[in-house]
């Protein structure tokens, strides 16, 4: 009872903030790049799928998506190099799913690991024929998936408060971690000694020590609620994280967990992902647009936005390919589709 009502509380005070919000926004929304930050290369359809779409997955090796369906129940495995036109089209899809969420591409194995969070089950996928390998149930709302860059291990984020490890070479679970409450977007450092998970029920950001299988530390997130994507910025020592109430971009040391800026953002949002060699983080956002942030003046700033023209909450950007994909819902004239977005 305590925990819910000092989450009302915070939700109060963040109403408040939202006031002030909208006015900083549209001053904000104003500031545009002089020349764009993102330029739309091609539209991929998504023929016959319904509702919200949740996360994705790219095989680089054989120029793949599988896109996450979650209120359609599938899964759909994108040739980006085939098709007329435009380029990319749906070769292949998954169906009969319960809440599909969490999406991960093992290139060592050409598998697809799935997280439905409707049965909790954890499915292996054969990538190529979209064949079931292996399916491991008992894990209540499976949600988001990471894997583990010193080991290989898929890590996923499940249940009332948990990271479940598991070492796809033998399909078997080797690790439970506890987290207070359910865990949205998650990042691993790249020497898998630290993850850093979303806790937005408990209004805080947890550091878990990986080798210790258990939380160490836990940042409060303050006023601001909804603590949903995240992304990581090692260079720079920073963890970026996206906010719903209100729409907000803010950035911590990893070091300290203490905020080093905060920024009205676009709202809704879902998925957050740092462009590295351009220095830019990227904000998906269900409200219809991706915010862009980076340096200027060598202060964090809001640099630009980029319309996406409907529901766009969740994609996937690749260093490697230099792409943006965002998932667009369908709406009541416009099908489902996926952006492919070339940054400039």
């Amino acid at each position: 009872m305590k925990t819910m009502a000092r989450y009302a509380i915070h939700f109060f005070l963040a109403g408040l903030m939202m006031a002030g919000t909208v006015a900083l926004a549209g001053c904000a929304h104003a500031t545009r790049a002089a020349q764009p930050s993102l330029v739309l290369e091609r539209t991929i359809p998504l023929a016959d799928v319904k509702g919200r779409i949740d996360h994705l997955a790219l095989d680089l090796t054989h120029h793949r998506l599988f896109v996450a369906e979650i209120a359609n129940g599938s899964v759909d495995a994108v040739a980006l190099d085939a098709g007329s036109g435009e380029g990319g089209a749906v070769a292949g899809r998954i169906t009969e799913l319960s809440e599909p969420q969490g999406l991960v591409y093992l290139p060592q194995g050409n598998e697809l690991v799935v997280a439905c969070g409707g049965d909790g089950s954890i499915r292996f996928y054969d990538a190529s024929t979209l064949t079931l390998k292996r399916k491991l149930d008992g894990f209540d709302d499976a949600d988001d998936i990471r894997i583990d860059p010193s080991n290989g291990h898929v890590v996923i984020g499940f249940g009332a408060g948990g990271l479940v490890i598991i070492d796809p070479a033998s399909y078997s679970v080797i690790g439970k971690i506890a987290l207070p409450s359910h865990p949205e977007g998650f990042e691993i450092a790249p020497d898998g000694k630290i993850a850093f998970v979303n806790l937005p029920r408990s209004l805080s950001i947890a550091v878990v020590d990986m080798s210790k299988g258990q939380q160490v530390s836990s940042w409060s997130t303050g006023t601001v609620l909804e603590n949903f994507p995240m992304a990581i910025n090692t260079a720079e020592h920073l963890i970026a994280v996206g906010f719903r109430l209100p729409g907000r971009f803010v950035t911590f040391d990893d070091r300290t967990g203490g905020i080093t800026s905060s920024l009205s953002g676009c709202g809704q949002t879902d998925d957050l992902f740092y462009d590295a060699k351009r220095q830019r983080y990227y904000m998906l956002c269900g409200t219809g647009s991706i915010d862009i942030f980076g340096k200027r003046k060598g202060q964090i700033a809001r640099l630009d936005d980029f319309s996406t023209g409907g529901r766009s909450r969740t994609g996937l950007f690749s260093s490697e390919a230099d792409r943006l994909y965002v998932a667009v819902s369908a709406a009541t004239q416009t099908p489902a589709h996926v952006l492919v977005i070339a940054p400039q």
